[in-house]
């Protein structure tokens, strides 16, 4: 059997994929632990639940206007590991600025405040211009794919 937090991330991993084929959650935690990936069953369920409802959401915020606020409805409540109210997930494509190579990558980031996926994008664009992570890359793009709320925490 894989340590508790190895197990638990190629767990999580393998999730989007069952999740496409309409298993179920029985099915999914049992052919894991046949694997030898096994953790508490609670918390088994409860990555199920929190990435196939992310998931499941994606096709709600994607048809939302850019420039409205993202209702509450379309977020995945979620108890997440910050004591942060959203975490924001998209796929953001970067252009190297000398050689024009392009790199996607799929990114999350926290925020305390509810916005419009034009002003996530333009949060994100700011933080990553003051920290001048990678400035040899510029952002082509970068599309909101899902957003999840800190239960307990206001809106």
């Amino acid at each position: 059997m894989a340590g508790f937090g190895i197990g638990r991330a190629i767990f999580r991993a393998m999730i989007s994929q069952l999740v496409g084929l309409s298993l179920s959650s029985n099915f999914m935690v049992r052919e894991a632990r046949r694997l030898g990936i096994s953790y508490r069953r609670q918390i088994m369920l409860q990555d199920i639940r929190e990435i196939g409802g992310l998931l499941g959401k994606e096709a709600s915020v994607k048809q939302i206007s850019s420039s409205i606020l993202i209702p509450k409805g379309v977020m995945v409540e979620t108890d997440l590991r910050r004591a942060r109210n959203y975490r924001v997930f998209g796929d953001v494509v970067y252009t190297n600025v000398n050689t024009g190579v392009e790199r996607r990558q799929t990114i999350s980031f926290y925020d305390d405040q509810r916005r419009s996926k034009d002003d996530y994008i333009s949060f994100y664009e700011r933080d990553k211009e003051e920290s001048e992570y990678l400035p040899e890359e510029s952002i082509t793009s970068l599309a909101i794919r899902s957003v999840e709320h800190n239960k307990g925490l206001p809106y």
